[in-house]
């Protein structure tokens, strides 16, 4: 989230047009916090990364979605995977790539 606080308005100014934002996450507890904006006790690991995520998706229009651990792209860049799941995920991440 920090990066697109930062690359949006690079890539807006550029395009000359407003671009829309999807956060994808694959972590149900956060969007329900972020969603109710219920932070408590038991969530206090989580309080200021959901906070900062929260607040960037509420002031700058953010839509946030859940994305399915198994179908997450972003585990290309994170984690070891296996040969066949890395494969699974680079064939979908070129699949979204428009030319």
């Amino acid at each position: 989230v920090k990066e697109i606080l930062w690359v949006k308005p690079q890539v807006e100014s550029i395009m000359n047009e407003k671009v829309r934002v999807k956060i994808l996450e694959d972590n149900m507890a956060v969007i329900s916090i972020i969603a109710k904006g219920n932070f408590r006790g038991k969530t206090k690991h989580l309080d200021v990364k959901v906070k900062f995520l929260g607040e960037a998706v509420t002031q700058n229009g953010y839509e946030l979605k859940y994305v399915s651990t198994g179908d997450n792209l972003a585990d290309l860049m994170t984690k070891s995977l296996p040969l066949p799941k890395l494969r699974e995920l680079r064939g979908k991440l070129l699949m979204d790539i428009k030319f």
